[in-house]
């Protein structure tokens, strides 16, 4: 536990005593079945922060000192609404508590140098897929290409391509004849050439 945190949980500890010992007087003076069912409710706020500060280094033990003094505020508000007289400096207390409660660094945004453990996933997520996808999708067209080039032999067939592109030509079409003679892929079939990763061109359309 850090310091300030145990700071909070003795400032807690002293707030939640001033709050108890004041509420059995105001409970006492209360009447026959006041007195009763406000003591019912304070044993249970006094149940519920016992198991606050066991449980305080872990996060649910803040929330559930929290709920305690949550619950001394409401008591507070129900003798104002059923009684009559408003205890004031209680209330502020019970706030006062509150407020020391809240577990800010949860509400807190990291610090404009830090960048939090959440944000980046998304950011790495769209990293990847505008950069280096395309390039693995790149990688895998030369593959089949380099193994077109590689399992086809390049004596001259029915069909040509270009080891830099994904169509294949007929040998007479304007763009085979501008194809380099050591990039020409050659084909006996359309079949062989579809195996191999090209596509036809609108010359075999």
């Amino acid at each position: 536990m850090s310091n300030q945190s145990g700071e909070k949980l003795v400032l807690s500890g002293i707030f939640l005593l001033v709050l108890f010992f004041s509420l059995i007087r105001v409970f006492i003076n209360g009447g026959r079945y006041f007195f009763p069912l406000e003591l019912a409710g304070l044993l249970l706020l006094s149940l519920l922060t016992f198991i606050a500060f066991v449980g305080y280094t872990r996060v649910w033990g803040k929330r559930l000192l929290l709920l305690v003094f949550l619950g001394y505020i409401s008591n507070i508000i129900l003798i104002w609404l059923l009684k009559g007289p408003l205890y004031i400096i209680l209330l502020l207390v019970a706030m006062a508590g509150f407020l020391i409660a809240i577990p800010w660094k949860h509400f807190v945004s990291p610090s404009p140098g830090r960048t939090s453990p959440s944000s980046f996933p998304m950011k790495a997520q769209e990293l990847h897929s505008q950069v280096f996808d395309p390039v693995e999708k790149e990688e895998e067209k030369k593959e089949i290409k380099a193994k077109a080039a590689k399992t086809t032999s390049f004596s001259p067939g029915k069909y040509v391509a270009s080891t830099q592109s994904n169509q294949f030509h007929q040998p007479q079409c304007d763009w085979a004849k501008k194809i380099r003679k050591d990039r020409r892929v050659w084909f006996q079939s359309m079949d062989d050439a579809w195996e191999k990763g090209f596509r036809k061109h609108s010359c075999l359309a």
